[in-house]
């Protein structure tokens, strides 16, 4: 049993990583093609609040649903 917890967040974390840094460079990437690179970060805090709330965030989300799933 104590396996399957730190499977599951371990799991869970990297696919939090995995999907807030797919996001992140989503995010990024339109701004530049909108011609006002990092005007999302900013708008919502700044980049670095923006990307450390938005990875606890995903890493969270991403523990919480590998865990439900096992």
């Amino acid at each position: 049993m104590e396996t399957m917890k730190h499977g599951s967040l371990r799991e869970g974390a990297t696919v939090g990583v995995i999907v807030a840094t797919f996001t992140w460079l989503w995010i990024a990437g339109v701004d530049v093609v909108t011609a006002r690179p990092f005007h999302t970060f900013t708008a919502l805090g700044g980049v670095l609040v923006f990307t450390l709330a938005h990875y606890v965030l995903n890493i969270l989300y991403g523990v919480v649903l590998v865990t439900g799933l096992r």
